[in-house]
């Protein structure tokens, strides 16, 4: 096994084991209807990364539409294709109803020294994304890792921001409402975590 893929292997086995410290439950307060929308946990600041067509997108490009985001890398040989097969699975049951014009996804790469926008644009050729819903982005190291750490409050790596392979991160998919507020996170490697994605995410359009 090369250096490279000895990292890439550490990196997902450590990846898979590091859990969210989101408590309590991103859910309604106790008490109040089941049918009651996911509570705001906090807003995503503004960033511009770039997507797979070598385009500039950020925040901005998001506004108005409620999205769903998740932190993978195109070498990962265990969980992120896992995340992305539940994410294709999100698309297909979405893309043939109405809501489908006023949702996005976004997958954002740990890797971004390899995933360039080039590999982007072959993964997400390759798992069958919508290039008008579905984008792949990436950016500098310290970006990416800002993003994940202070934008989405997720557990990152302890490696230095400008260290070499990718930055160790959660299995999580975040659901992320119109105003660019974050509304949840769900295990992306689940059935019961995607049907409770889903269902938070028709009670978020619902809202608008």
């Amino acid at each position: 096994m090369s250096r490279v893929q000895l990292r890439v292997a550490l990196a997902t086995s450590l990846a898979a084991a590091v859990t969210l410290s989101c408590s309590p439950s991103d859910r309604a307060p106790a008490g109040a209807s089941p049918d009651a929308p996911p509570r705001v946990l906090s807003t995503v600041p503004p960033f511009t990364l770039t997507d797979q067509a070598g385009r500039s997108f950020g925040r901005e490009d998001l506004a108005g539409k409620v999205w769903v985001g998740n932190f993978i890398f195109t070498r990962c040989p265990s969980t992120c294709p896992v995340q992305t097969r539940y994410v294709k699975r999100l698309q297909e049951a979405l893309r043939n109803e109405p809501a489908w014009t006023q949702v996005r996804l976004v997958s954002f790469t740990v890797d971004p020294q390899y995933d360039t926008p080039e590999v982007l644009r072959d993964y997400a050729e390759r798992v069958g994304a919508d290039p008008d819903h579905w984008f792949f982005l990436t950016g500098t190291r310290e970006e990416i890792w800002q993003l994940g750490k202070d934008g989405f409050k997720m557990p990152v790596g302890d490696a230095p921001p400008g260290g070499d392979g990718p930055i160790l991160h959660a299995t999580k998919l975040m659901l992320v409402d119109e105003h660019g507020r974050l509304r949840g996170y769900y295990d992306g490697m689940s059935d019961a975590g995607l049907q409770e994605l889903r269902r938070d995410l028709d009670l978020v359009l619902g809202e608008g």
